[in-house]
């Protein structure tokens, strides 16, 4: 059950050839960029709360033998851009919101077999070349708005047809013989229309034609409760008892006859001409260019832009200066995360990453964290903040103190040379080479949270002895894997069998590889109850 978006991250990797993420609750639109994938043969989103129109640049997916989009919130005119497909077998977009006509091109395709449009708002008429699929087995059309005759279609062809149907649209008129023929000639077994009622709106002999017959619904002569999604061909000669609740798209040219009771809960975009006499109750979205002359009941959380004429009064004196950057003089350093709010570090968690190895709130002794500012070692810039120490940004002149721990980064060449060995990998802190190889494909500051699926990976990785960081060559594709699992609360899937173990990572369940470099080449993880959401690592699993 997974959730969220679907990262366009994901796109990034052009080797992909299946992508299927049915049956989840992903959200959001289809990204542009989903045309990179050229080498994708099978997509399957059916059953989410996807939304918008298809990306025009599906055109360049000419590999595709399935598309199944159904039971999603699609919308919009579908591209006729399928000329150049050549492999295209299953077409399922049924029970979504398309408009507009059908494409015609898709019944270029020679490959086609299953086209499934039902349950849309497709409109238009027939494509006249329909019947040019030569291995065209299913093909729905029902539920949607299609007017017009049913076009004939040559002796020969739809011979592999068995499911036709039309039913629940606009069509009239005589199926054709050379449709009824297929009964007898083919292997059509079910053809559905709107041949029932008293003035049937397609005639249709039943069942040596037919096999069912709908009668479709009649305009109703009553007013409908809810209002019509779209708009109706002529205006109204008279103006509604009741007022509509929804706003109209065009101002209306004439004034209303009298002032409203109550004033608008929608700010207007332009000034009133005549002031209030009341106070607004919601702050302007412009500030006044003139000072007020009181002081405001609720403080801004803007600064004033001039200065105030009028000291503040404080209860009591500050202790000392204050500063944006840094906590005040008695909070925990190591336990608040400055400067966006997050959460607090674990004790044992890595805060920073020396040459010496991790550094952890916990290795702070109680005279740093009281001191104002606070101690702080040297560490990563990223991360300088984390702990509320000062700018990350080097000092204009050198300290006159040495600092507490080794520099995290070195001379490109020394000045003069040195005695001590060169730093090798094999010298150096496992956690930080692992921390370093991992900011590469990952934001630093959530492989540092504790509790993110980036982090708890980190830790897993950390502590797994069949892990070398420095010769590891599929580091990154294990970290992304871990990641994928506490992402999607592998704690809970209903087959984890060696997810997480101190096997490669290619021997975990569902998870393919080549056999050459033992990069991931399929996950396949289908009906195994995944919840939550795609996290960006996955990308990895191309590169």
């Amino acid at each position: 059950s997974l959730n969220g978006t679907i990262p366009t991250a994901l796109f990034d990797n052009l080797d992909l050839t299946v992508l299927r993420l049915e049956d989840n609750q992903l959200t959001g639109t289809l990204d542009q960029s989903l045309g990179q994938l050229t080498a994708l043969d099978d997509l399957r989103l059916s059953r989410n709360e996807l939304h918008g129109i298809l990306p025009s640049d599906i055109s360049k997916l000419t590999n595709l033998r399935n598309v199944l989009l159904a039971n999603n919130d699609f919308s919009g005119f579908l591209p006729d851009l399928f000329g150049n497909y050549t492999s295209l077998d299953f077409f399922d977009l049924r029970s979504n919101k398309f408009s507009g006509p059908l494409p015609s091109t898709l019944f270029d395709i020679d490959s086609l077999r299953i086209v499934y449009l039902s349950n849309n708002e497709f409109s238009g008429t027939i494509p006249s070349n329909y019947g040019e699929a030569p291995r065209l087995k299913d093909l729905w059309i029902h539920r949607n708005h299609l007017f017009g005759t049913i076009p004939l279609v040559a002796a020969g062809s739809l011979l592999e047809l068995t499911e036709f149907t039309l039913h629940f649209n606009n069509l009239v008129g005589d199926m054709p013989d050379s449709i009824c023929d297929l009964r007898l000639e083919g292997e059509l077994v079910q053809l559905w229309s709107d041949c029932a009622g008293t003035v049937p709106e397609v005639n249709c002999d039943l069942p040596n034609c037919c096999t069912r017959c709908f009668d479709s619904p009649m305009p109703s002569v009553t007013p409908s409760i809810s209002p019509s999604s779209l708009p109706t061909a002529l205006p109204s000669s008279s103006p509604s008892a009741t007022p509509s609740s929804v706003p109209s798209v065009v101002p209306t040219v004439e004034p209303t006859s009298g002032t409203s009771s109550s004033p608008s809960s929608i700010p207007s975009n332009e000034p009133t001409a005549y002031p209030s006499s009341d106070p607004s109750a919601l702050p302007s979205a412009i500030p006044t260019s003139n000072p007020t002359t009181e002081p405001s009941e609720i403080p801004s959380s803007l600064p004033s832009a001039a200065l105030s004429s009028v000291p503040t009064e404080s209860a009591s004196p500050t202790v000392s200066p204050s500063s944006t950057a840094r906590p005040s003089s008695t909070s925990d350093p190591c336990a608040t995360i400055c400067p966006d709010g997050a959460g607090t570090l674990h004790p044992d968690f890595p805060l920073a990453i020396t040459p010496s190895g991790p550094f952890t709130c916990s290795d702070f002794d109680q005279l740093a964290r009281d001191s104002s500012p606070p101690t702080c070692p040297p560490v990563f810039p990223q991360f300088v903040e984390r702990c509320g120490c000062p700018s990350p940004v080097p000092s204009v002149t050198p300290s006159t103190l040495p600092s507490e721990l080794p520099t995290m980064s070195y001379a490109p060449s020394p000045t003069q040379p040195s005695n001590a060995p060169s730093i090798q990998c094999s010298d150096r802190n496992q956690t930080t080479v692992l921390f370093q190889r991992l900011s590469e494909i990952s934001d630093p500051v959530t492989i540092l949270d504790p509790t993110s699926p980036q982090g708890l990976a980190f830790r897993w990785l950390n502590q797994d002895a069949s892990v070398d960081a420095c010769t590891y060559e599929t580091l990154e594709q294990r970290f992304a894997l871990a990641v994928f699992y506490y992402a999607t609360n592998g704690d809970n899937w209903a087959d984890q069998t060696f997810w997480l173990s101190s096997t490669p990572e290619c021997s975990w369940r569902f998870v393919s590889c080549d056999g050459v470099d033992q990069l991931v080449t399929k996950l396949d993880l289908e009906s195994n109850s995944l919840e939550g959401t795609l996290a960006s690592e996955i990308r990895v699993l191309n590169d």
